[in-house]
């Protein structure tokens, strides 16, 4: 139920505050890692780089976004309802890790924390539906077929809600995907890009 009144104000200022803090945290940790002469110069110095630079800002928006806004909502009334709150700030966490480690490991976390968005989407959908569906029926025992269908759709919980996170999870796996620091043996940040034992193999394989 969303808050109202002074309790509403003084949540939306607290809320406000903390994203805001939170915000600043989190962005400042991943654009320390931004640097376009990490790992592979291919990828990280051309369009291909700038793009899942893009992309994963965007994530990191709309994840601030959509935590943000179910806090206000007061989304916390049950276990359920805390799954987005508490996972959406953790997929940011482990983004700034990712983004400061450079290694396969916080690659691999990370895809399996947006895998858990995903998934917790899709048992949102069913949740949102299924309550819909049984106040529908509480109220009208004989409703059924189509009928039952759109005014559960049209209830007063929003079915489609939770197909944020499936969309911010989806996001944040194509920015992984075929990510460079999934490569094994890689180079430090500051070195050429030549300088990884696997560009070596191949030069070695080339002379």
């Amino acid at each position: 139920r969303p808050l109202s009144g002074d309790r509403g104000r003084r949540a939306l200022t607290a809320a406000a505050s903390g994203a805001y803090t939170f915000a600043r945290l989190i962005l400042r940790l991943i654009l320390s890692g931004l640097p376009m002469t990490t790992i592979r110069q291919r990828d990280t110095a051309g369009t291909g780089g700038r793009l899942r630079n893009f992309v994963l800002l965007v994530f990191v928006a709309g994840t601030l976004g959509t935590s943000t806004e179910l806090v206000l909502l007061g989304h916390v009334e049950d276990v359920w309802q805390w799954v987005p709150v508490a996972l959406l700030p953790f997929s940011l966490l482990v983004v700034a890790w990712h983004r400061l480690d450079r290694a396969p490991r916080s690659t691999r976390v990370l895809q399996g924390v947006l895998g858990l968005c995903v998934a917790g989407g899709a048992a949102g959908l069913w949740f949102h539906y299924a309550g819909n569906a049984a106040f529908e029926l509480e109220m009208y025992p004989s409703m059924a077929g189509w009928e039952l269908v759109r005014e559960t759709l049209t209830g007063a919980t929003p079915v489609l809600a939770p197909a944020a996170m499936i969309q911010l999870g989806l996001l944040g796996l194509t920015y992984t995907y075929r990510h460079p620091f999934l490569e094994r043996g890689t180079a430090p940040a500051d070195s050429p890009p030549g300088d990884s034992p696997a560009a070596s193999g191949r030069a070695a394989e080339e002379m």
